[in-house]
């Protein structure tokens, strides 16, 4: 029991240390304490009593998006299968993005296949600028429910940004090799203002030669009181469709 007092005790300062601003799906939490020795001999005790959970309750989609209201910016990859040509370039183009993702508080939504074989995986990438990413299954239904709520056709490549306020802020169709379209929409937000305003007073940047200077270009420079949270403002620079 102390054992696996101590083991939590010390999970829990490692979700302090990687900062994700997310509630952290519970399962991860049961998984590692899966691995503590007193909880395998407890299993191992479970199984032959055969006690055991009865079937979780499906996860809504209203729940799962409650996640990051207000807390995350998803961007939604959506795709017929992992081999597909837009979706491994828009994947090399997310390469080596994980400060950038952080510091915007973006967290990467992956939708693959089409039919009975689909699935999808959740990425939250830390905004104190750790390296670890805390990486989610997300189940066949979860990942159908999201197509539908987001009119997303399993069959054709599609990425959309959504903001905080939980509606579509921008559509792509077609791969964004450079990411520097988005981060520049991203950052023009009142509300992504506001907080690259507290990120730079304490010092919280990307570094420009690694990141390809995306990390706070110029950002202060030729924004205009009243820009609001919505992709309708930036349709001349970007795929934007009304949704």
């Amino acid at each position: 029991m102390e054992e696996t007092l101590l083991y939590i005790i010390y999970f829990l300062f490692f979700l302090k240390q990687q900062y994700y601003e997310v509630p952290i799906a519970m399962k991860s939490v049961f998984d590692l304490i899966d691995t503590f020795q007193s909880r395998i001999k407890d299993m191992e005790k479970q199984k032959k009593e055969g006690i055991v959970c009865k079937e979780d309750k499906k996860q809504s989609l209203e729940n799962f998006l409650s996640r990051f209201r207000w807390r995350r910016r998803l961007l939604v990859i959506s795709a017929p299968n992992d081999e597909d040509w837009a979706y491994s370039q828009q994947l090399s183009a997310l390469s080596g993005q994980a400060c950038n993702f952080g510091l915007r508080h973006i967290t990467i939504l992956k939708l693959l296949g089409i039919g009975e074989e689909i699935g999808g995986v959740l990425e939250l990438f830390p905004i104190n600028g750790s390296s670890v990413v805390e990486r989610e299954d997300v189940p066949a239904h979860l990942v159908k429910d999201i197509r539908n709520y987001f009119q997303v056709s399993p069959e054709y490549f599609s990425m959309l940004l959504v903001g905080k306020d939980g509606n579509v802020k921008s559509w792509y169709p077609s791969p964004m090799w450079s990411m520097v379209i988005v981060y520049d929409l991203i950052d023009s937000m009142q509300l992504r203002r506001q907080e690259m305003a507290i990120q730079q007073s304490l010092g919280m940047r990307c570094p420009e030669d690694e990141y390809a200077g995306y990390g706070y270009h110029s950002y202060h420079q030729g924004y205009q009181d009243g820009y609001q949270d919505d992709y309708r403002h930036h349709e001349s620079y970007h795929h934007g469709y009304p949704y």
